[in-house]
């Protein structure tokens, strides 16, 4: 028996498993889970077994406190927010090219590569492309445009780009804010 902390929010249509109780007892974990929560109500619950991201996918209520793991915590230190405008120009592109912040964020780490997961359990890597001659210019893609269109992101969505920056991590979680 061990504890963890999961969180599902009324407008994603999954709950989020705590990644560092993944990693404790991953090779443990069934498809199905039973457990109690803070209430004391039973739940039966559908677990993905995803090491990228773990997400309950059917059983799950809604709950209210946001722990530190989930795609919708934000604190200054601990997370970093990129934005992105969908325009009818960038979203007919197989690529998108990044600029200030987001691009400076993923020039300083090298990543070769990011991992992006969308609300509706999408997930999808980037490589990252880099020139610096004759101009800077930073790029993720190929594949941005299926991206958009299984992630149901359309022209005029603004989109934020959370990478938690425990590790170096480049897993980012890609979500509408309007």
């Amino acid at each position: 028996m061990a504890s963890f902390t999961a969180i599902y929010l009324s407008d994603q249509i999954f709950g989020e498993v705590d990644p560092s109780f993944l990693r404790v007892y991953g090779g443990e974990l069934d498809e199905s889970w039973s457990f109690i929560d803070y209430k004391d109500k039973l739940h039966v619950v559908t677990f993905n077994k995803s090491s990228i991201r773990p997400l309950f996918t059917q059983g799950w209520r809604e709950m209210k406190d946001v722990p530190m793991y989930h795609s919708r915590f934000i604190k200054c230190g601990y997370t970093f927010e990129c934005y992105v405008n969908v325009t009818i120009d960038n979203i007919a592109k197989p690529f998108l090219n990044v600029f200030g912040s987001f691009e400076d964020y993923l020039r300083s780490f090298n990543f070769e590569f990011i991992i992006v997961c969308c609300d509706n359990g999408n997930i999808d890597v980037f490589d990252i492309a880099l020139t610096d001659n004759p101009f800077k210019t930073t790029s993720i893609g190929v594949g941005w445009n299926n991206f958009c269109v299984k992630g149901e992101f359309v022209a005029g969505d603004f989109l934020c780009f959370k990478f938690t920056m425990f590790d170096q991590c480049n897993v980012a979680y890609v979500y509408k804010l309007n």
